[in-house]
């Protein structure tokens, strides 16, 4: 059947290359699922790394020829594919071409340790600023939802949490009805990332849009988180529902910036705090980091400091 559609052009002609690495990927895959005990979503994610190389190599993969595979191969390949990936991206294919190659090599697949080839992806800590929205646009956000519906209420007091106390996704997922205290006014947040457990005071913008939304847009359930979903049976929503929610905000809204998802708030607030003065280790605390490391890279936005220390340009020096 397959060969007649492929003869009358309903689907591409298979060409002889296409298959010709299924019997190294397919060993190795397997490999990955009984033998290290991956999940299968980890098991896929390695082979849409190296399925393309393999595809790439066409005949050269074929059990006859891939014990040749020579290391400028390997080379000429990342060469040509990772200048348009991203950093972390280039990363993950670097990795798991190693691992494949050396598995390759383990089971004599391969004469040499082709995977001692491929040079590595440089990291340096801070070498990046964070990218995220200028938080002068966050407000807009808030105005985008629509508090007469339920879905409005549930996602301008998600907006309104995440904005004030610049908490990850994962935190508003736990966070439960318990952890609202009414009468010490202070919310907690639970821990995150294996960093700290977060106690807040409770101001009047969140309590009133928390209560706004316990009283018309949560629905009854015996469930303690505070956000739900809104269909029967109304499960706590995940960080994917979150992040979706403060997405589509950023969408409604217009609102330009690298990235859309909850994580682009935190890094707004983080870096409005550190440019207000608040010091690192206030600003540490604040975010639930275990470490000042990872919070310093917002002190590289505080343009006006960077400016005040800067040396001014020496004069030029006449004979």
């Amino acid at each position: 059947m397959t060969n007649d559609v492929r003869t009358r052009g309903v689907i591409p002609p298979e060409h002889r290359g296409d298959r010709a690495h299924r019997w190294v990927l397919d060993e190795w895959l397997t490999f990955l699922r009984q033998h290290r005990g991956l999940e299968p979503a980890t098991v896929d994610r390695y082979r849409r790394y190296v399925e393309p190389f393999l595809q790439d190599l066409a005949e050269e993969a074929r059990r006859d020829r891939f014990a040749e595979l020579p290391p400028t191969r390997v080379r000429e390949y990342l060469e040509r594919t990772t200048p348009r990936l991203a950093r972390v991206t280039r990363k993950h294919l670097v990795l798991a071409l190693r691992r494949f190659l050396h598995f390759a090599f383990s089971l004599g697949y391969l004469r040499r340790d082709v995977a001692r080839v491929i040079p590595g992806v440089p990291s340096f800590t801070l070498d990046r600023l964070p990218r995220g929205p200028r938080w002068e646009d966050l407000p807009r956000l808030l105005i985008s939802a629509n508090r007469s519906t339920k879905r409005g209420c549930r996602a301008f007091a998600i907006l309104v949490i995440l904005m004030t106390y610049g908490v990850r996704a994962g935190q508003l997922t736990h966070l439960r009805l318990d952890d609202i205290d009414w009468r010490q006014g202070v919310l907690r947040f639970p821990a995150a990332k294996r960093g700290r457990p977060i106690i807040v005071p409770l101001t009047a913008a969140v309590g009133d849009a928390l209560l706004h939304y316990l009283r018309r847009g949560r629905p009854l359930s015996t469930a303690r988180e505070i956000f739900l979903s809104l269909r029967s049976p109304c499960r706590p929503l995940d960080t994917d529902s979150i992040s979706w929610i403060v997405a589509r905000a950023f969408h409604v809204a217009g609102v330009a910036s690298p990235h859309r998802g909850s994580h682009a708030i935190r890094h707004a607030w983080a870096t409005r705090a550190v440019a207000q003065g608040q010091s690192l280790k206030t600003v540490a605390d604040l975010l639930g980091h275990r470490s000042l490391d990872a919070t310093r890279i917002y002190a590289k936005v505080d343009e006006a400091r960077l400016r005040s220390v800067g040396l001014s340009w020496p004069q030029e020096v006449r004979s």
